[in-house]
């Protein structure tokens, strides 16, 4: 951890590589799992306009069908089942959530929270 220092992450949708770390930092610093999992799903609405918008502009071409449409939607889209997945992982192989953070990621909790909570 760089003391004194802010911290920018981004993934080129917000919903993988970002919006995962997000949920383990909420997570780390105490936030209850349910509200960790609603603000890792509110990429969903975020990500609305941008789904419908990039359907507009393909429906016209002839690959355009169904099954792209949602594979638009898969792509562009936090799917909660990933995330119970990763989390049935993170139990079954570390012995939860706050387990992985500490001992996968490496991160000391507690001066975590110093940093930002304090």
């Amino acid at each position: 951890m760089n003391e004194g220092r802010t911290v920018y992450f981004h993934c080129s949708q917000g919903k993988d590589r970002a919006g995962f770390a997000a949920y383990l930092l909420e997570i780390a610093l105490g936030v209850p799992e349910e509200k960790a999992r609603e603000d890792y799903l509110l990429t969903n609405l975020a990500m609305k306009e941008k789904i419908a918008s990039l359907t507009k502009r393909v429906e016209n071409k002839p690959f355009f069908n169904e099954r792209f449409r949602q594979d638009l939607i898969d792509v562009f889209s936090a799917k909660e089942e990933y995330l119970d997945e990763t989390i049935r992982l993170m139990n079954e192989r570390y012995g939860g959530t706050m387990n992985y953070i500490q001992k996968a990621v490496g991160v000391d909790v507690n001066r975590l929270k110093e940093l930002y909570l304090e």
